[in-house]
């Protein structure tokens, strides 16, 4: 694709990268939302956003998102009955890059077996406190 077109008798820029950038990682939030991810925010002390939090329980695991900027991402996999899931004793996958490419391993990542992490009978259906998911 050229860097740039001629419209009027002026030169532009053909496509703008940042705008096709957050376009490309709006998808993925989307494609999130479709997977069943729910999402919130971590705030400093004066209330700011400090990230965009997405987690999703599925196959006895929760898969955790922290967005802090477009070039600064985590996630990670961790069982379902860790007690605290942002600071978990054991992880079963981590990753760190740009919010796409954390996002896109994460979409790359195979589901676990059933209730893989799962220590105990608990309904698939239910989240961590027992209750039904909303």
């Amino acid at each position: 694709m050229p860097e740039s077109v001629v419209i009027g008798g002026g030169e532009v820029p053909a496509v703008d990268k940042t705008l096709s950038s957050s376009t490309d990682f709006n998808k993925r939030l989307i494609a999130m939302r479709a997977l069943g991810f729910r999402f919130g925010t971590n705030r400093d002390a004066g209330g700011m956003v400090v990230a965009l939090v997405a987690a999703r329980m599925h196959h006895g695991v929760i898969d955790i998102v922290q967005l802090y900027g477009e070039q600064d991402a985590d996630a990670t996999r961790v069982s379902c009955h860790e007690p605290d899931i942002l600071f978990p004793r054991a992880v079963f996958w981590r990753t760190t890059g740009s919010a796409n490419q954390v996002i896109d391993a994460l979409f790359d990542l195979a589901d676990p077996a059933p209730n893989y992490g799962v220590q105990g009978r608990r309904s698939r259906t239910s989240d961590r406190s027992g209750v039904l998911g909303r």
